[in-house]
């Protein structure tokens, strides 16, 4: 006859396999947490972009071709003086001078000047505070750039899309080169 199981070796052997089991896997909890620590701490590094690759490939297209899609704006402000001196007195001059397929729209603003931040301000503050109204025509660089090229004149700073901008002011037009 066989002699009977040894119960307090295999309650030992139950209990010892019991206790390892346990540890793997407070080990593998504690590598798990560690790795998806290291995830969110890289992920946060990353910069974050608005839009799709896809998105950006899209409107960089459109750029190229001079698509300005939900931009109302060209970026660059060249001051129409109706009744001053200098050569833009309409905006029919600026779009001869620029190059310009049509008249660019005319836009009233208010001189500024640079310093401490100020809020864009109305129409009396400006009349109080001796700051004069001004008319801009909004350009593109290439325009920008051709119409500097052909005048001369300096950069004054207006309100332009509710931030303090340069402008160019024009005094007159240089004489005429080959390469216009």
């Amino acid at each position: 006859m066989a002699p009977p199981p040894d119960t307090n070796n295999l309650k030992q052997q139950l209990l010892r396999s019991h206790v390892e089991a346990r540890q793997q896997l407070e080990t593998r909890k504690r590598q798990l947490e560690r790795e998806y620590e290291e995830a969110m701490i890289k992920k946060s590094n990353q910069k974050k972009f608005p839009w799709s690759p896809e998105a950006w490939k899209a409107a960089g297209e459109a750029h190229v071709r001079g698509e300005y899609r939900g931009i109302s704006s060209q970026g660059f402000p060249i001051l129409c003086t109706p009744s001053g001196p200098g050569p833009f007195t309409t905006p029919e001059n600026i779009q001869e001078a620029g190059g310009l397929e049509s008249a660019p729209g005319v836009i009233s603003s208010t001189e500024s000047q640079w310093g401490p931040i100020e809020l864009e301000p109305t129409e009396e503050v400006s009349q109080m505070n001796g700051k004069a109204r001004v008319q801009y025509c909004d350009v593109g660089f290439k325009e920008w750039k051709r119409i500097k090229e052909k005048t001369e004149g300096v950069d004054v700073v207006i309100w332009f899309n509710g931030k303090r901008r340069f402008a160019w002011l024009a005094h007159s037009m240089k004489q005429k080169l080959e390469e216009w």
